[in-house]
């Protein structure tokens, strides 16, 4: 009986320590997520806010071993959905979409969402109903900037004077902000016409201007889309003997502000794509990894006249 029992238990510890080799080692700490794909929709390379856009996301790409891919929707909204199919095709793994129509994307961000694919809007937002379908936005405030451009020039026009506005109407962020534009300017001085000028070529500034002031005697300013635009504005005013006509600009780049330094232009709207460059890399590193980051980011436009160029700070930009 005493042998059984012996060979019993040795039979039970050789079958725990079989076992015990048998069992599969502790899990390991898993490796943290490492972003190797980033996808990158442009709205559009018109202008240079949005070629330094893109640039920036390459230069940070290639610091952090990042891949970045991106297309431009040269402002078509259908182009646009191509792109994103084709980015996510491709393997991104997160995706920042600079919208051409805030409305139009619903197919392809509710396909990136199934994947699983985390999506950062910047610059235009998306509509009310696609908000759920991304991760974070990071948006200028059109309405604002629009509003902010109106009462300083509602506070220095003529009476019974013409405003000219040069944008881009595909684009939702400058139809927003030219929108409110109208509409503010409007309710604060019912006596100045404002006439809307559509740009689709970057070359028919000045002759598009020219024609405002062959038309209109009484044109007292011009608010074009970006500075580039407002310096040939300026410069086709000069041109025309119209030195007094006050034009204003969107982007309070560093020769946009140079301009006003050298009454070029009168005044411009800062907004830094390199803050946003920043913004909207850091976000796409961290929804992907699991890190913290703000779901909606306000970008505030300042306004930048020949009282201030010299003392706000831009940074780089």
């Amino acid at each position: 009986m005493k042998k059984t029992c012996i060979k019993t238990i040795a039979l039970l510890i050789a079958a725990a320590m079989i076992a015990g080799l048998a069992a599969p080692a502790a899990a390991s700490p898993e490796a943290p997520k490492t972003l190797k794909m980033l996808g990158v929709s442009m709205h559009t390379q018109f202008n240079p806010w949005n070629v330094l856009f893109k640039d920036l996301m390459l230069k940070y790409g290639a610091e952090n071993g990042v891949d970045v891919i991106w297309t431009d929707a040269v402002g078509v909204p259908a182009n646009q959905i191509e792109n994103i199919e084709d980015l996510l095709a491709q393997g991104c793994e997160v995706l920042i979409v600079l919208p051409t129509d805030g409305g139009a994307l619903s197919a392809p961000l509710q396909r990136a969402k199934n994947m699983g694919v985390p999506i950062i809007v910047v610059d235009t937002p998306i509509v009310e109903a696609d908000r759920h379908l991304i991760t974070a936005s990071i948006t200028q405030d059109s309405v604002e900037a629009g509003h902010v451009i109106a009462e300083y020039l509602a506070g220095i026009l003529g009476e019974n004077t013409v405003v000219a506005t040069l944008y881009r109407a595909e684009n939702d962020a400058q139809r927003y902000r030219f929108g409110a534009f109208r509409e503010r300017l409007s309710t604060l001085r019912g006596d100045v016409l404002i006439v809307d000028n559509f740009l689709t070529d970057p070359n028919a500034v000045g002759r598009i201007v020219e024609d405002m002031l062959i038309s209109y005697s009484n044109l007292a300013a011009v608010f074009t889309l970006n500075d580039n635009s407002a310096i040939t504005a300026g410069a086709t005013c000069r041109q025309l003997g119209r030195n007094d006509v006050i034009v204003v600009g969107t982007e309070g780049a560093a020769y946009g502000r140079e301009a006003i330094r050298h009454d070029d232009i009168t005044a411009t709207l800062a907004n830094s794509p390199i803050v946003v460059g920043e913004l909207a890399f850091s976000t796409a590193i961290a929804a992907f990894t699991g890190g913290q980051f703000e779901e909606n980011i306000s970008i505030n436009l300042r306004l930048i006249t020949k009282d201030n160029v010299d003392t706000i700070d831009l940074a780089e930009w």
